[in-house]
Order: structure tokens, then C-alpha cells, then sequence
């Protein structure tokens, strides 16, 4: 968001997958107080929950392999 002086502030949405969209964010002025939102991509949310599942499941499959190691 970049507010002009005594004018309205300004809101700009940049696709970075596109590469004029990166030329375009390196162009936009920042200045003090000025707020860069970037989000997360869609798939993070996804890499979240597959992340707990393996969490959950590796202690069990190492243990599993470790006993079979032991026999």
C-alpha cells in the first residue's frame, strides 16, 4: 500500500509467477511505513498436513524397522 501525500493510498496486487510482475515490483518506490503483504502459496496449507501425518508416522516406522533389525 503506498500512500501519496494528502492523497488516497494506493493498493497493488502482484502475480510474482509472472515475470512482469516481478519487473514491476522492483519499479514500486517504498518509503517509511509503507506495508508489503505477502501471502503463503495455496499448496502450504496442504505440506502442513502431510507434515503432521509424518510426524505421527515415522516414530512408528522406525520402531517397526528397528525391531525387525533386532531379530
Amino acid at each position: 500500500m503506498v500512500a501519496q501525500p494528502g492523497g488516497v493510498p494506493a493498493v497493488y496486487h502482484l502475480n510474482l509467477r509472472d515475470p512482469a510482475g516481478l519487473f514491476l515490483a522492483r519499479r514500486l518506490p517504498m518509503r517509511n511505513k509503507d506495508i508489503l503483504y505477502v501471502s503463503n502459496a495455496p499448496y502450504t496449507d496442504v505440506q502442513k498436513v502431510f507434515n503432521l501425518i509424518n510426524l505421527l508416522v515415522t516414530p512408528a516406522v522406525t520402531g517397526a524397522t528397528m525391531k525387525n533389525a533386532i531379530k
